[in-house]
């Protein structure tokens, strides 16, 4: 989890130059940029986000991306997948359309094409940043959340960013955080035998 984090200039969480990176299973939280990219700006770099949530980041510039600023160049490539976007200031996403995008969500038009795999303009429900269980802080989706069961499994993928099971349910969940029963106040329990 990159979370609280201010940025002077570009990238309040991450800044690629030229770089490639990969972020899976990983949240990026309430970071703030002063001009673009409150979370990420990804410079004539690659970056691949898989079963990443971006959520309550800020750029103060206006049309700064308060996710993601993804520079305009030929050089430049983001790949989206199972990525959760929630209310990032006025604009989740700016600059160049990502190459891919699957299984994604954002609570408005940008990041992504309408439609497919994806889902646009849609409230998520997510609790705080908070000790959710494991190592981190994370953000748990709410129950009744558009990113329960939404996503697509991968294979070799088999644990969230608590280091929980992932799937629990018909599918995959988007974004960092799989629900577990326990997190329904569910239990099981192993059935006990008296002779």
């Amino acid at each position: 989890t990159i979370s609280g984090n201010v940025a002077g200039q570009a990238a309040g969480a991450l800044y690629n130059d030229s770089g490639v990176i990969t972020l899976t299973n990983s949240t990026l939280s309430d970071n703030l940029a002063a001009s673009h990219g409150g979370a990420i700006f990804n410079n004539l770099g690659t970056l691949t986000l898989t079963h990443v949530t971006l959520s309550g980041n800020t750029a103060e510039q206006v049309n700064g991306g308060g996710a993601i600023d993804n520079y305009a160049n030929s050089l430049t490539h983001l790949y989206l997948q199972n990525v959760l976007l929630a209310d990032n200031g006025a604009q989740n996403c700016v600059g160049q359309a990502p190459d891919m995008v699957t299984f994604s969500l954002t609570t408005d038009i940008t990041c992504m094409p309408e439609g497919g795999t994806n889902f646009y303009n849609t409230p998520i429900v997510l609790g705080p940043l908070a000790n959710n269980g494991g190592f981190t802080l994370t953000q748990l989706p709410a129950p009744n959340s558009a990113a329960v069961n939404n996503g697509q499994c991968l294979g070799g993928l088999t644990s969230d960013q608590r280091g929980l099971l992932r799937p629990v349910g018909a599918s995959c969940d988007i974004g960092a955080v799989e629900r577990q029963l326990v997190d329904y106040g569910w239990y099981a329990f192993l059935p006990l035998t008296v002779r």
